[in-house]
């Protein structure tokens, strides 16, 4: 039963790596950015479809600024749980909350030992705005 008004509190949901079958690597570069000004809450969601071979491992970056040559890996002490590698037994989703001090994120996916790669995504979801309400997003 629900009591409390989210739909006011999450502002922007970013696909940082829109769901689809992957069999490389997602650089840096290509990670879409998660500006996460004006929010005091972070969180990433892997969404895992079908993997069919392979290890997929996600790792999150960091930056005060929006230049790809200066983002740096964060620390696990700036993350709130942590992905595990995905692969064929293992392709739950999984959420890690960020409760660093930079203002971008990205998302790096490694893939290791592919032929025919797994369908997933990654998701960035702000909220608890410093100002509400929040236009509601799609």
């Amino acid at each position: 039963m629900a009591k409390r008004d989210l739909y006011h509190s999450i502002g922007v949901i970013a696909n940082l790596i829109p769901v689809a079958a992957h069999t490389t690597t997602v650089a840096i570069a290509s990670s879409a950015t998660l500006d996460t000004y004006g929010y005091y809450g972070i969180v990433l969601e892997a969404i895992c479809g079908t993997i069919t071979d392979g290890t997929h491992t996600i790792t999150v970056y960091e930056s005060d600024t929006d230049v790809t040559g200066n983002y740096t890996l964060v620390a696990n002490a700036d993350l709130l749980g942590s992905f595990a590698a995905i692969s064929s037994s293992a392709a739950a989703n999984q959420k890690v909350g960020y409760i660093g001090s930079k203002r971008y994120l990205r998302v790096v996916d490694t893939v290791a030992g592919t032929t025919t790669g797994g369908v997933y995504g990654v998701v960035g979801i702000v909220g608890f705005p410093m100002h509400k309400p929040v236009a509601g997003t799609a």
